[in-house]
């Protein structure tokens, strides 16, 4: 009785899963070589990461702006051309960390934020 018992849960829970891939990822039709029509769930393909793109994007620009603001201009500056002067993975580093706009807009705004909490 028991064992009958758990082959009808795995049933249940087998149409349950179907259920959900169903109602995620959509239908798809297909006809096997008997002639008959299945209905199952569409795979999902990998899509581009874009979120994660995004994310490294910005912590990208939140590191920049801290070490500037930290280090200051006149500092980063220096460090910024010992990286350009060296090996091509060091160049391509210095270039990537660069000060650019949205970098020197986020130290200013943080240098000023916690000038104004240390009062």
């Amino acid at each position: 009785m028991s064992s009958g018992h758990k082959e009808f849960q795995a049933r249940v829970q087998s149409i349950r899963e179907n259920h959900r891939a169903f109602s995620r990822n959509g239908r798809g039709a297909t006809m096997r070589p008997d002639g008959l029509i299945v209905i199952r769930p569409r795979r999902i393909t990998p899509r581009f990461p874009w979120r994660g793109l995004m994310l490294m994007g910005v912590t990208l620009l939140v590191f920049k702006s801290v070490m500037l603001g930290y280090l200051g201009q006149a500092e980063y500056s220096s460090r910024l051309a010992e990286l350009q002067n060296g090996n091509p993975f060091e160049q391509f580093g210095g270039w990537f960390m660069s000060a650019d706009v949205v970098t020197q807009f986020l130290a200013e705004t943080g240098q000023s934020f916690m000038r104004r909490a240390a009062l």
